[in-house]
C-alpha cells in the first residue's frame, strides 16, 4: 500500500469527515436541488454486449464532476448525480454546467457491490484517444452520443460518433477537445470514487501524495530549483465518512 525507501518512515493518515448524509434524486441533475444551468446528454447503450460477461445490464448513469478528485476532502453525495437507463438502453441526463468536466459511467445498481456494477465510462473516440470527461461547461445546445458499445474488458462504452461529429454541441474548439482526449485515460481513476460510495452516502477514498527532501540551506529564504529536491517516496491519505468507523 505504501512504498518508501529505507530513509523514511511510512505513514498512513486516516481522516474521518463527520457530517450528515444527503440523498441523491434519480432524476435531478444533483441531489442539492438548486437551479444551476444544465447541459443535456443523451444516447443509447448497446446493453446486449454486457450479457457476454454473464452480468446484468446497466440500469443507471452516474454523473461525477472530474474536479471531485481535487476536492475530495469536502465530498458530498450530492456531487454524484444519477439518471435511469431504459430497458432499451436509452438514457437522458442533465448535468450541471457549473460542475465543469463531467464523467458519465454506466452502472448496474443491482450488482452485489458497486465495483462489480461498474460497466464502463461513456466516451467519444478519435485518432487522439478517448474523450471521457464531457466538457459540460462548454456545452452549446445538447449532446446526443448516439449508440454506445462496450469494449471486451467492460471498462468503456464508446460512441459510434467521433469528437468531430459532436463539435457543434460545444463552444470549445474541436482541436482542444482532441488534446484533452489524448490524456483523458487518467479519468478512469474517478470510477474508484463511484465504487467506494455506499447508498447511504458513506464513503472511503484514498489520495496519493509524494515526498521530496532537500538541504534546508538550499531552500530557505530563496527560490529553489527542481534539481535541489530529491524524490523520497510516496504514500496514501485515507479520507472517510463511514457509519460506525473507529480509528
Amino acid at each position: 500500500m505504501l512504498k518508501r525507501n529505507s530513509q523514511i518512515v511510512a505513514y498512513a493518515l486516516l481522516t474521518v469527515v463527520v457530517g450528515g448524509y444527503s440523498a441523491c434524486g434519480k432524476k435531478k441533475s444533483s441531489g442539492s436541488g438548486d437551479s444551476a444551468p444544465t447541459f443535456a446528454v443523451s444516447g443509447q447503450l448497446a446493453i446486449q454486449s454486457n450479457l457476454e460477461f454473464a452480468a446484468s445490464a446497466p440500469n443507471v448513469i452516474y454523473a461525477l464532476p472530474a474536479k471531485v478528485i481535487e476536492n475530495i476532502y469536502s465530498f458530498d453525495k450530492s456531487m454524484l448525480a444519477t439518471f435511469p437507463i431504459g430497458a432499451d438502453g436509452k438514457f437522458s441526463a442533465s448535468v450541471k454546467t457549473n460542475n465543469g468536466d463531467t464523467l458519465l459511467v454506466a452502472v448496474d445498481s443491482n450488482a452485489a457491490n458497486r465495483l462489480d456494477g461498474i460497466r464502463g465510462v461513456l466516451s467519444l473516440k478519435d485518432d487522439s484517444g478517448s474523450l471521457m470527461k464531457i466538457p459540460a461547461a462548454e456545452g452549446s445546445g445538447s449532446l446526443n452520443m448516439g449508440t454506445l458499445s462496450s469494449d471486451t474488458a467492460g471498462k468503456e462504452y464508446t460512441s459510434n460518433k467521433r469528437t468531430d461529429d459532436v463539435a457543434s454541441s460545444f463552444s470549445l474548439d474541436v482541436s482542444k477537445m482532441k488534446e484533452i482526449a489524448k490524456t483523458d485515460d487518467s479519468a478512469r481513476g474517478l470510477i474508484n470514487v463511484i465504487a467506494n460510495i455506499k447508498d447511504n452516502g458513506d464513503y472511503i477514498f484514498t489520495k496519493p501524495y509524494m515526498v521530496f527532501k532537500s538541504n534546508i540551506q538550499k531552500i530557505k529564504n530563496t527560490s529553489s530549483a527542481a534539481t535541489d529536491l530529491t524524490y523520497n517516496g510516496y504514500g496514501l491519505y485515507f479520507i472517510a465518512k463511514w457509519a460506525g468507523l473507529t480509528m
